[in-house]
């Protein structure tokens, strides 16, 4: 008995067990994310300049691309009779530096991390500086959301130009310069994290202010309400007479006109003007503009007349933010630990690419790639309603 080709067969088992993972992985990324694209053409169809959406389509176009990558990696290890183009040719080479370097799929990965920090910027100025986003900003984001397709995956490109070598008829990895490896980490994940971090630390703060704001508000028109109630109670105790109770109802009659303008049912003009249709605002703009009126006390009204209370699209602002936070939060936990491993493996330090170390690492940054999709499900009230739609459930 070998005990070499022994040893041999464990590994060879855990290979295969994390390969039909990650095909599993591609296989919902692939589903899931087509059925966002779906959607959020459904969505931008009513929201044709909300940016975000426009963004979350990129985000889904790039995990879809990466997984789809993924699934072909990983079936080309399965399949044993595989064979690769010829040595020393033409085809090799290009198979080497196109393929065996996975340079889409990781290159699609950091398109989506970068994306993700747009998303981030995109929903800081919206919220933080409304007015610079209006007047400047709005159109832009989708714009640099695309590009990120150029730029992002750029490092990957120094990496495979730096590392690879191919000798002999085979593509060899050769551990690069330690500089290089910083800057791969540094350019790929803590840039972009640092970018989502700054920006969803000033959005909490901002939204920490406007909720003081607003219970403040809240109170002190609680307390308008009290000492209105108690003047009232002064001036008629009660009613003596038939008289007085018409000279009083005449007088809250007046006062209410005064207070909450004109009752629809007086007069046909005010009916007329009711059935005035109401400018139609884009989304985006909407939602910059609930935030400048939200930080000025003089002009917060809601729809019903009282001050403070929450809007439609304040609302809507807030979920959407907070549905993008947790899709940072998820790409923290799914990437961190394969970063700082490769992080400490290209400065000299050790990483066994067959441990499970390595393969657990590798499967939850690869997770990320078809988990938005599930945080979409459960947060966009807006997506859950068009998956609804598509497939006609009541």
């Amino acid at each position: 008995m070998d005990p070499q080709g022994s040893s041999d067969i464990p590994q060879k088992t855990g290979v295969t067990i994390v390969s039909l993972m990650l095909i599993l992985v591609g296989i919902v990324g692939i589903t899931g994310n087509s059925l966002v694209l779906i959607v959020l053409l459904r969505i931008i169809k009513r929201h044709k300049r909300n940016q975000t959406y426009w963004l979350i389509g990129n985000q889904s176009v790039a995990d879809m691309f990466s997984s789809i990558q993924m699934i072909l990696i990983q079936l080309e290890g399965l399949i044993a009779s595989w064979q690769p183009p010829p040595p020393n040719t033409l085809a090799g080479v290009f198979y080497c530096f196109l393929w065996t370097t996975q340079i889409f799929m990781f290159g699609s990965f950091v398109v989506s991390s970068f994306n993700l920090a747009i998303l981030s910027l995109e929903r800081y100025f919206a919220v933080v500086h409304p007015q610079f986003y209006i007047t400047r900003l709005r159109q832009t984001f989708c714009m640099v959301g695309l590009s990120a397709w150029l730029y992002a995956p750029i490092m990957q490109v120094v990496a495979v130009g730096l590392h690879f070598e191919y000798h002999e008829g085979e593509c060899v990895y050769k551990r690069g310069s330690p500089f290089l490896g910083v800057l791969l980490f540094l350019w790929e994940y803590f840039l972009p994290v640092t970018v989502m971090t700054f920006c969803f630390f000033q959005i909490s703060l901002k939204f920490r202010q406007l909720n003081h704001i607003q219970n403040t508000w809240q109170k002190e028109n609680t307390d308008r309400n009290d000492l209105r109630q108690d003047r009232r109670s002064a001036v008629h105790p009660v009613p003596p007479s038939s008289g007085l109770r018409t000279s009083s109802s005449s007088f809250e009659r007046a006062e209410s006109h005064v207070e909450n303008g004109p009752r629809k049912f007086v007069g046909q003009q005010s009916s007329s003007s009711s059935e005035t249709p109401r400018p139609t605002i884009d989304s985006d703009k909407v939602d910059a503009v609930a935030t400048i009126v939200n930080t000025n006390q003089t002009h917060i009204t809601s729809v019903s007349g009282n001050r403070g209370s929450q809007t439609p699209s304040s609302i809507q602002r807030r979920n959407s933010t907070l549905t993008l936070f947790i899709v940072y939060i998820a790409y923290i936990l799914c990437w961190t630990l394969n970063q700082w491993s490769f992080l400490v493996y290209n400065v000299g330090g050790p990483l066994d690419f067959n441990g499970v170390y390595y393969r657990v690492a590798l499967i939850m940054a690869t997770s990320n790639s078809c988990i938005n999709v599930f945080i979409y499900a459960f947060r966009f009230k807006m997506f859950q309603q068009g998956i609804k739609a598509l497939f006609k459930v009541s």
